[in-house]
């Protein structure tokens, strides 16, 4: 495992000046999985205080078994100018969660890094115990071991192409088994994302992620998502770091291209250090490592994993407009991909143009007034959000003439109440209709909506019947 001295600098200061032994917990009697804790939200907070982060004891590296029955974690304790780590965990027995234990395949070397298959079938991790000269000569490589039954076989070296390229460290893997770690070269001061695909049960070249995710000297132990959405990795000391290491995210698509990398910020990027996380095996929760700043150490935090849709490029919706009549009110909305994009957005047509007389809402996408031209028009919309992504769309509004019709007596190309007050002025003198007045206003025919010649109350029965939904013949 490496130094951490890069990567913390406070907890580096820390285990220079004292010495942390593991300590057995006691059993908790929470009720229910995660130890009973209530879930988080959109703010990180530090997962079961006094079970799992301990104020004696600094904690990593947290992942969640299939059923959420069984969690294993890494207990530091310092070696030297280094952490040394230890696999431990803890199951969820009648009720009651166990005393914490090592695992049985670790405690004697340096085991950390943990990261499960999704389906649970696998535990990885990166150990500097012996491994066969011709696997590789550098000291961390990733290890796993493979469940049977109830427990765990015996660790496996992963081999190559994993293995023997350099110091490596930082495994997750997609349900498909993709693998994604850290290369680490010249001492340690140069960390680099790979992916290894899985195909045909053997592990394939690594590629080096591109420039827009490995952008500076330092980016290390990434994790990512099950259905390879979405990765989170750290780095040191970007320039727009919030103070030391950070978490960052960047986004895959279905063709495998990748988005700029994102930094958290705040309350996930904070001026204390934030090392790694790792992602739940359904999806629902990511666990961050990161200094308390209440007692100095290492601990698990937890939060909704939907804190990352916030940073999604922001992504239109392709629809179909809504057709208009020249001259009576229009309104459509355009929207975002729910998930997408940072609010704020900002809206506005970016080439061709809407019909006269409508507008586009620069703040809420909303297409409105009343169209003063006829015809076909063809314009493009943009959309840009609070982290300037932006993204465009070709749309098509059709406007016709206005047709006068049966019951809209006030032409203002809606039957409402107000026609139904139209036809009672006509009907007590207060109103003097013209011809084509006289025409909408006269609807009392016999089905067919065409008329009997008078104006009277049976024409403002029919249009409170349309009103209300109980005719349609207009």
């Amino acid at each position: 495992m490496k130094t951490k001295s890069l990567l913390f600098p406070v907890l580096a200061a820390l285990i220079c000046s004292g010495f942390f032994s593991i300590a057995r917990g006691r059993i908790d009697e929470s009720a229910g999985t995660y130890f009973g804790q209530t879930p988080p939200g959109m703010t990180p907070v530090v997962f079961a205080p006094g079970i799992v982060s301990t104020a004696g004891e600094h904690e990593a590296y947290m992942v969640v078994c299939p059923g959420e029955n069984t969690v294993y974690y890494c207990v530091l304790t310092p070696s030297g100018n280094q952490l040394t780590s230890t696999i431990v965990f803890r199951n969820f027995v009648d009720g009651s969660w166990t005393d914490m234990e090592v695992a049985p395949f670790s405690g004697t070397y340096c085991d950390g890094y943990i990261a499960l298959h999704p389906d649970g079938s696998r535990l990885y991790f990166q150990s500097d115990r012996p491994i066969d000269p011709s696997e590789s000569h550098y000291t961390y490589n990733i290890w796993f071991v493979e469940r049977e039954g109830d427990s765990w076989g015996e660790p496996q070296s992963m081999g190559s192409p994993i293995n023997g390229r350099g110091d490596v460290s930082g495994p997750s893997v997609t349900m498909d088994g993709t693998m994604y770690f850290t290369l680490m070269t010249n001492g340690f001061r140069i960390q680099t994302l790979y992916r290894s695909e899985y195909i045909n049960g053997v592990y394939q070249e690594p590629e080096r992620l591109p420039d827009i995710v490995n952008s500076a000297n330092q980016q290390f132990d990434s994790y990512i998502s099950p259905d390879e959405s979405f990765l989170i990795f750290g780095s040191y000391l970007r320039p727009d770091t919030y103070g030391g290491t950070d978490l960052y995210v960047a986004f895959r698509d279905e063709n495998g291209n990748w988005s700029n990398s994102i930094n958290f910020g705040p309350p996930i990027s904070t001026t204390m250090d934030e090392g790694t996380a790792t992602i739940t095996t359904d999806g629902k929760y990511i666990f961050p490592n990161a200094m308390n700043p209440d007692n100095g150490k290492l601990d698990v935090y937890w939060v909704d994993a939907s804190v990352v849709n916030g940073f999604l490029q922001v992504e239109m919706v392709e629809k179909e407009l809504s057709q208009g009549t020249r001259g009576c009110p229009y309104t459509d909305t355009l929207k975002t991909v729910p998930g997408t994009g940072a609010s704020p957005f900002s809206w506005s047509v970016t080439s061709g143009s809407l019909p006269g007389g409508l507008t586009l809402g620069e703040t809420s996408g909303i297409i409105s007034g009343e169209p003063s031209e006829t015809g076909t028009f063809d314009f493009t919309a943009g959309v840009t959000d609070a982290r300037q992504t932006s993204d465009a769309c070709l749309f098509t509004l059709t406007v016709d003439p206005y047709a006068e019709y049966k019951g809209d007596v006030n032409a203002d190309c809606t039957i409402d109440v107000l026609d139904v007050l139209a036809v009672v002025n006509i009907i007590l003198d207060l109103r003097t209709p013209d011809g084509d007045e006289m025409w909408r206003a006269d609807c009392n025919g016999t089905g067919t909506c065409d008329g009997d010649g008078t104006i009277n109350i049976l024409d403002g029965l029919k249009i409170i019947n349309v009103v209300l939904g109980t005719a349609d013949c207009f």
